[in-house]
């Protein structure tokens, strides 16, 4: 009998208002959207080697030679990511490694981004850092510059590992964008992949926004509000989950730092036409889902734009905008 895996994709569709400044006009300013750390140690129990993944995200408009492979990805692109301070991965032993090895999952034409995740490979010289956790830090610069907080500065997520405490800290698998609606209230939870022995975790918010609050099981409700001379705007979130055995926010945590896509409300919510959302698919061989959605009162300079959570190995994600306004 063959072998049954089972994953699960977070995809989440959305009004977007269309303005020059969001999709037509070159921004040669930040181009870090988002991102997420999480780390294990390596199948040997007694090793010090551990795993730290980085999934992020990009703006595909970004000015670089490196960022012209990201304009036609395929399932098998590789690529370099730089900008002003080179996004990169301290360790916290004196050892720092740069993003030249990023697989590209996902991206969007239409909105101009691209997702990402590269793995590294590091071995500690002991599993303390002389009885303390191990700091690891993904660093650089420079945000979006289209941002309402935070715009256009450095970001830094640290994770801890401590050897002798954990063997590994939890995956957030929220959805990297969440969508609102302009001075309406919003309310989510944020989740992760269970650890062994469905271990649960404690939340803690090292970057809020303004109206947003974050409880230690996870659910944030926020009231958030763009400018009066825009339709849309974006607000940023850093979070961090650590297992609940564990000092909150000091050891094996996972951290994410999220966009919140805020709009002007613009008719109806889209509505998805996907019906079968447990495709069977066959290990080894190659195989294509279509997912789509569409506006039941669409409007004039609407689109509908979609974000997924992170994707399982082997799988890749890619938009096109729709050239129909109905069902049909």
């Amino acid at each position: 009998a063959g072998m049954k895996a089972t994953y699960f994709l977070l995809l989440a569709a959305s009004s977007i208002a269309v303005s020059l400044s969001q999709t037509d006009v070159a921004n040669n300013g930040g181009h870090y959207r988002f991102a997420n750390i999480y780390w294990k140690r390596t199948d040997d129990p007694l090793s010090n080697t551990v795993e730290v993944t980085v999934e992020s995200a990009w703006r595909r408009s970004y000015s670089s030679n490196y960022f012209l492979v990201a304009q036609s990805p395929t399932g098998d692109t590789i690529m370099k990511i730089n900008g002003r301070d080179s996004p990169s991965v301290d360790f916290g032993d004196g050892t720092i490694q740069f993003l030249e090895n990023v697989k590209i999952t996902a991206y969007s034409s239409a909105e101009d981004w691209f997702m990402g995740v590269q793995v590294f490979t590091h071995v500690y010289a002991t599993p303390t850092n002389a009885g303390q956790p191990w700091a690891v830090t993904f660093k650089g610069c420079c945000r979006l510059s289209t941002l309402e907080d935070r715009s256009d500065t450095a970001w830094t997520l640290t994770s801890a590992i401590d050897l002798l405490q954990a063997d590994r800290s939890p995956r957030i698998i929220s959805l990297p964008i969440i969508f609102a609606r302009s001075g309406q209230p919003v309310s989510f939870l944020l989740e992760t992949s269970l650890l062994p022995g469905l271990v649960p975790v404690t939340w803690a918010a090292p970057y809020l926004p303004p109206g947003a609050t974050l409880t230690p099981d996870g659910n944030v409700t926020a009231v958030l509000t763009c400018p009066a001379t825009k339709n849309w705007c974006l607000y940023t979130m850093t979070v961090a989950a650590t297992p609940s055995n564990l000092p909150s926010g000091t050891i094996a945590a996972a951290v994410m730092d999220l966009v919140l896509n805020v709009t002007v409300p613009t008719g109806s919510d889209p509505i998805f036409l996907t019906s079968n959302w447990s495709p069977l698919l066959y290990a080894g061989y190659p195989a294509a889902i279509d997912v789509s959605a569409y506006m039941a009162s669409p409007l004039a300079g609407v689109y509908l734009g979609f974000t997924s959570g992170p994707l399982p190995l082997g799988a890749r994600l890619s938009t096109v905008r729709g050239k129909g306004t109905g069902a049909a």
